[in-house]
């Protein structure tokens, strides 16, 4: 009988452990659902608040992209506003460089005709005035001008031609040049027609070693057979003039009887 009743009891100690194990196992089951339900709302929840974010985010990157945009025109626009104004400033320097320019060779003009002798000064009939040489480049190259003027009788139209020619030295030995050998454009005389003045401009060019002294010139006015006109004008002191000198100088101190 002792036995039979161990046995019962054991018998229900291992059907109450099943049943404590069953319930065990069945309240993990559900503790474990409840969990993954909290989670999964859990989760909804963080990727509701992601997308969310996410939208704000291409918000303001679609904004900063937007605002670059416009940077981007803005600058290309202050870049050329730069270049146009460079541009401009460029322009209005090489303007203003012409400029100076034309009125400094106005300037020169103006001095050049107030050097001209006053008519109340001069004899009464044709003059030339106002002899000018100045270096013109390399290669003994001159720019020459002069100014004839018919002073005190403008009634009527002066006529004629000037003949030039250039006294000077060269080799140590004097030597007269004409116009033709010195003129660059070959000029052989000088035509002029007038009724108060007329300017003359040229460009000599004299031979290697030639040194200029005095340019004689002498007029002779059309209708005219008594003796031409005459003048007689010193050559300018110029830097190439007195370089020329002293090689002129120098070839003579060599020179040997």
């Amino acid at each position: 009988m002792l036995d039979a009743s161990k046995t019962e009891v054991f018998v229900y100690r291992v059907w109450k452990l099943r049943a404590a194990l069953v319930v065990l196992a069945v309240a993990g089951v559900l503790g474990g659902w409840q969990l993954y339900l909290i989670g999964h709302r859990h989760a909804d929840a963080d990727i509701a608040a992601l997308s969310v974010e996410r939208e704000r985010l291409r918000e303001r990157l679609a904004e900063a992209e937007a605002q670059n945009a416009e940077l981007v025109r803005r600058i290309a626009r202050l870049e050329r506003a730069r270049q146009i104004d460079e541009q401009a400033y460029a322009e209005f320097r090489a303007e203003r460089a012409k400029l100076g320019a034309e009125l400094q060779e106005l300037r020169e003009e103006l001095s050049f005709y107030r050097g001209i002798m006053s008519p109340a000064e001069a004899r009464v009939g044709l003059q030339v005035q106002g002899f000018q040489a100045e270096p013109a480049g390399e290669g003994g190259r001159y720019q020459v001008r002069m100014v004839i003027v018919q002073v005190r009788r403008n009634d009527r139209v002066a006529r004629g031609n000037l003949k030039i020619e250039v006294e000077g030295r060269q080799g140590g030995r004097p030597r007269t040049l004409p116009l033709a050998k010195v003129s660059v454009a070959g000029r052989k005389a000088v035509k002029y027609r007038f009724r108060y003045f007329q300017p003359v401009e040229d460009e000599w060019r004299f031979p290697d070693g030639f040194q200029p002294e005095r340019v004689n010139v002498k007029a002779f006015p059309a209708g005219r057979r008594d003796k031409p006109l005459e003048w007689t004008f010193g050559w300018p002191e110029t830097e190439e003039n007195s370089h020329v000198e002293q090689q002129a100088a120098q070839d003579e101190d060599g020179i040997t009887d």
